[in-house]
């Protein structure tokens, strides 16, 4: 399972299941050193590590979205 983290706290993180959108609280000592919101992690010899190509993938078709979002607006649709 590869997850976005949500937000961060102290404790732990807060990270969606990019498959099923389901909720899942990861103690924050099993993150990669660096991690921060909206990184892509998933589980690999018991530490979540970042998954750098799928988040700018990811990003990448947020972006696109957005932008044909913006595009309808702007032409009034």
């Amino acid at each position: 399972m590869k997850y976005a983290i949500d937000r961060l706290n102290d404790n732990f993180a807060l990270c969606q299941d990019i498959e099923t959108g389901e909720f899942k609280e990861i103690p924050i000592e099993l993150l990669e050193v660096g991690t921060k919101e909206g990184d892509i992690i998933f589980l690999n010899d018991g530490k979540y590590i970042k998954d750098a190509q799928l988040e700018a993938e990811r990003r990448k078709s947020l972006r696109q979205r957005l932008d044909k979002l913006i595009k309808r607006k702007d032409e009034g649709g």
